[in-house]
């Protein structure tokens, strides 16, 4: 029965989502903010199907920030790059690997809603124009999202996190904001189940100024000692 929910669960996820691809579109010749119902549309309905299938709710805890920020978020699942992103205050450019800005279709959406692309193949460039496009985003009044391990990881695994995030931090000298979660224990890659709670914890700022192995250390110490409680 559990399989059989999983391959309507996927059927329905992929189905909405090049929907929502497709009929969005039109909005890619209108001004970016034109994409913010769509996109809201979208975590509503996956959080929806969450919910119908697998009895999946989230919970998020902690003081979310008014000044502009970077979120540095723990990356286990796909669901806090569509429901967390969007559930976060103001308007967001996120952090992406350049394949996915490449995809046709949902990627145009994606680079127009302000991604931020990241080459992990020409690290000095990718840096380069990470940090150029970082600045134009935060000076046009948004906060920055990236997930400093670089990818999916599995719950209860370190991955060491990888440089990008305090070449932002030191580089636009705004704090970063830590978030752990548990979303890898209901849905990592094509594994899903529940019923549960995903959790998110919104974490104290790492205020500017550290230097870059005490700020990797901290940053890595203060998500991953939150993750694991998440996981009791």
């Amino acid at each position: 029965m559990n399989f059989l929910l999983k391959i309507l669960f996927f059927i329905t996820f992929y189905f909405f989502t090049t929907v929502f691809a497709i009929i969005s579109l039109p909005l890619l010749f209108f001004p970016r903010k034109f994409l913010k119902l769509p996109l809201g549309l979208w975590a509503y309905f996956v959080n929806l199907i969450l919910h119908v299938f697998f009895k999946i709710d989230y919970q998020i805890n902690g003081e979310l920030p008014k000044n502009q920020v970077i979120y540095a978020i723990q990356h286990q699942s796909i669901w806090e790059t569509i429901v967390l992103a969007n559930l976060l205050p103001g308007p967001i450019s996120i952090v992406m690997k350049k394949e996915l800005i490449s995809i046709p279709f949902i990627g145009w959406l994606f680079k127009h809603a302000g991604a931020i692309p990241l080459d992990r193949g020409k690290q000095v460039q990718s840096i380069r124009r990470l940090l150029s496009s970082s600045k134009y985003a935060i000076d046009r009044g948004d906060n920055i999202i990236i997930y400093p391990q670089g990818t999916r990881v599995k719950p209860g695994v370190q991955k060491t996190y990888l440089p990008g995030i305090f070449a932002l931090y030191n580089h636009l000298k705004i704090p970063v904001v830590p978030i752990a979660l548990n979303s890898g224990k209901f849905w990592y890659n094509f594994k899903i189940c529940g019923p549960g709670i995903i959790k998110v914890s919104i974490l104290s700022e790492i205020l500017p100024g550290m230097e870059k192995k005490k700020f990797m250390s901290k940053l890595q110490n203060m998500i991953e000692k939150e993750s694991k409680s998440l996981l009791d």
